[in-house]
């Protein structure tokens, strides 16, 4: 198999491989559509644009295998989002592992700003996410609670750092991890080779949490209107009051607000698979930030929402212990995820799940412990899920 750019001309070949099937979803009834190929116009665009890139593998003149990365210029990110392939010619792990090759290769020439690649099993199933632990990437979490790509495991983040670099001089570290973190962060650590890092005492967290004198949340609304929401998010964003508004190649396309829009949380729901990602805030007031996203999870779940997930700054101790609060569980640790500048910082993924039942059944904690680059993850997921609430209940509630 031979592998190169896509051009303009490969249009027709990748809106068949799609229509063909989707590599590792046969199975799987939940993947929503991928907007790319809504229409023709979204398909060229995404040709032609410099937030995609297109890898395909060919055999003879027979495009067979095809690589869709997104690219986040200003953060220097690359995600693989998904890889199509031929159902009725059978392609190799070995070429898949050589097609992953060749995108890291093509991106550390063609887009030299690149400092990292990722991917998780919303969007690839467990199986490919396996080969690009083959290829060099590292297991930097998982996502209990949610039925990914593959309903039958639990999935996760995988990684590849392009530079020595991002994970050296790049990267700060110039702070205390939370105490419940810092089993995350030894996991990842003791992968990547990363310093050691103190840990802060409960005591010291707590009491920071504990000087909290705010006001509790206001009665909250979901707005549900894309266009609107997404216009709403540029002019806030761009009038710098927003906080927490980090979350790549995720835009909003709902709001939850109070009547006079004192608070206003941006999120991006995808109700088919019942997913909300919290991506940023506007507070004018002085809530309470735990009872505030309490307030949140109430209303998401309310709406049918089963999984939530947020990123929050590993060097935020305070943003983490109300969030953990809140309800939220830490369940990735990813190094050096967003620029500042020249430095890069450490950001956590915490989630919630309203399935957390089905977490701790047996079936569940056999089949993950027997994918030992899952279990170690899953095991500090499940203590802290039994540990820091007194019952599954509490934490369904």
């Amino acid at each position: 198999m031979n592998f190169r750019l896509a051009t303009r001309e490969d249009h027709a070949a990748l809106k068949h491989l799609y229509q063909d099937q989707h590599l590792g979803f046969s199975s799987h009834s939940q993947v929503h559509e991928e907007p790319i190929f809504k229409n023709d116009q979204r398909l060229s665009e995404s040709l032609a644009s410099d937030r995609y890139l297109w890898i395909v593998g060919t055999k003879g003149t027979l495009l067979t295998l095809a690589f869709l990365l997104y690219h986040e210029k200003e953060q220097g990110l690359c995600k693989i989002h998904r890889i199509y392939s031929n159902q009725n010619l059978a392609v190799a792990d070995e070429e898949i592992l050589l097609g992953l090759g060749f995108l890291a290769l093509t991106i550390k020439e063609q887009l030299p700003l690149v400092d990292l690649l990722y991917c998780t099993t919303l969007t690839l199933s467990p199986e490919l996410q396996n080969l690009t632990l083959k290829a060099g990437f590292k297991l930097l979490g998982i996502f209990p609670g949610f039925h990914g790509a593959d309903p039958s495991h639990i999935n996760g983040l995988s990684a590849l750092f392009l530079k020595g670099e991002v994970l050296t001089e790049s990267r700060y570290s110039g702070f205390k991890q939370h105490p419940l973190i810092f089993p995350f962060f030894e996991l990842v650590r003791k992968k990547l080779d990363l310093p050691n890092q103190p840990k802060a005492s409960p005591t010291e967290v707590s009491a920071a949490f504990e000087n909290l004198k705010l006001d509790p949340s206001p009665e909250l609304e979901m707005i549900h209107a894309p266009r609107f929401v997404s216009k709403k998010f540029e002019i806030t964003k761009r009038r710098r009051v927003l906080s927490n508004q980090f979350y790549p190649f995720r835009e909003p396309n709902a709001l939850i607000t109070d009547p006079e829009q004192n608070v206003e949380v941006f999120l991006k729901l995808i109700p088919e698979i019942g997913l909300a990602t919290l991506i940023g805030e506007r507070i004018d007031i002085p809530v309470h930030p735990a009872d505030l996203y309490r307030s949140v999870l109430t209303l998401l779940r309310a709406q049918g929402i089963t999984y939530v997930e947020v990123l929050v700054d590993a060097a935020d101790l305070l943003g983490i212990e109300c969030l953990l609060q809140a309800g939220l569980l830490p369940c990735v640790y990813f190094p050096a995820f967003k620029a500042n500048g020249h430095i890069r910082r450490d950001y956590i993924v915490l989630n919630r799940s309203f399935n957390s039942e089905s977490i701790l059944q047996p079936a569940t904690l056999s089949t993950e412990d027997a994918r030992p680059e899952y279990s170690a993850f899953f095991r500090e997921y499940v203590h802290l899920l039994k540990t820091n609430f007194t019952s599954v209940q509490k934490l369904s509630e």
